[in-house]
């Protein structure tokens, strides 16, 4: 009996332990633009709960088209991966500029002007969407993991949003 309430105690204490150092993927919004009081979201799910969701991602990416209109989005994908770190666009009007750029470890898309959007995906999420032949969940799952501290999404303007894993 102490045997098993030993092994009892050592689980739940392992488990615990485990929930603790689980990652998080975690979004903020704040929405300034609809008077007076600001509508606040904010959300956090465990990566582990993802692992429920697999069904629903599969089927998702089921209807997913990477080829349409004569694009390639995966042939895209191999020549970003191939051309290293780049600037792909770089747009200015007035006080407002696009740019579309690759680091060695992220694709960033910076909006600025009246309302900045920063956003940056791990080369490894965009491998693990774009790099096979399927959408691969475990891929996925496993960038996510490794992404931990790491801003994917910033908006700055009338609407305030973050996405990050924690």
């Amino acid at each position: 009996m102490k045997k098993l309430i030993f092994a009892t105690l050592t689980m739940l204490l392992t488990a615990q332990f485990s929930l603790a150092q689980s990652s998080f993927l975690k979004f903020e919004l704040v929405d300034n633009t609809s008077g007076d009081t600001p509508t606040e979201v904010k959300v956090s799910i465990p990566l582990g709960m993802l692992e429920a969701m697999r069904p629903t991602f599969d089927d998702a990416m089921g209807h997913v088209e990477f080829e349409q209109h004569g694009v390639n989005l995966r042939e895209i994908w191999q020549e970003v991966q191939a051309a290293g770190p780049n600037e792909y666009v770089n747009i200015t009007e007035g006080d407002q500029t696009v740019r579309v750029s690759t680091t060695d470890t992220h694709i960033v898309v910076q909006v600025e002007g009246d309302e900045n959007i920063n956003l940056t995906i791990p080369l490894a999420l965009g491998d693990a969407i774009l790099g096979g032949e399927n959408v691969d969940f475990d891929q996925v799952m496993e960038a996510l993991n490794g992404m931990n501290g790491q801003d994917l999404l910033t908006i700055t303007g009338d609407i305030t949003a973050r996405a990050w894993i924690e």
